[in-house]
């Protein structure tokens, strides 16, 4: 009886060690998708704000031709 508890006590924990090593994985591997995210928006609007500059800054004055 002694050796089915040892074993199965032995499973269980081989079990919760592998779900936590994957699930340590997937949230590594979420907070790399996230952060690459984050950066591919902050790269997005350090782009578009000088865009928005130059057209105010090269729009023609009252009376001149564009």
């Amino acid at each position: 009886m002694r050796e089915i508890i040892t074993i199965l006590s032995a499973i269980v924990l081989g079990v919760t060690l592998i779900t936590l090593i994957f699930s340590v994985i997937i949230y590594i591997l979420f907070r790399l998708r996230t952060n690459k995210n984050k950066k591919e928006v902050i790269n997005k609007e350090i782009k578009k704000e000088p865009e928005e500059e130059i057209f105010i800054r090269y729009q023609p004055k009252e009376g001149e031709k564009d």
